[in-house]
């Protein structure tokens, strides 16, 4: 029974490995991702975006600050992430920065993007390229 037992416990543990190995790439594949499925994701975006900017600075500021360690260095990330891919504009942090192909260098200058809003909203080209 010793070594017949041991050999069938070695036969079920690689047949449960196998197994496991077989089943756990199913459950790691991302699904597909359409076009309509990325236009669904940037309008939802857009509105999260315009009700975030409508929210009153007092209480935008007191929602960030009571935000937990994990969330704001997700929040840090996110930023660092949607700069360059969205608004063309690199981080200050020279570590935080990345190049994109086919978008010019140009680093996030706060006082530069406040005085474009002001211009183009006073322009009536607030959504213009």
């Amino acid at each position: 029974f010793g070594y017949l037992g041991i050999v069938e416990l070695i036969v079920a543990g690689s047949l449960a490995v196998i197994s496991f190995l077989m089943w756990l790439p199913s459950k790691l594949r991302l699904r597909e991702s359409t076009t309509s499925d990325a236009y669904g994701l940037a309008f939802r975006f857009r509105d999260f975006a315009t009700e975030v900017a409508l929210l009153p600075d007092q209480r935008f500021t007191s929602v960030v600050a009571n935000l937990c360690e994990v969330d704001r260095e997700f929040l840090q990330k996110m930023l660092l992430t949607l700069s360059p891919a969205i608004l063309h504009v690199q981080p200050n942090k020279l570590l935080s920065q990345r190049l994109l192909p086919g978008v010019p260098f140009k680093s996030w200058n706060r006082r530069e993007l406040i005085r474009n809003h002001q211009k183009r909203m006073l322009c009536g080209q607030a959504q213009e390229n």
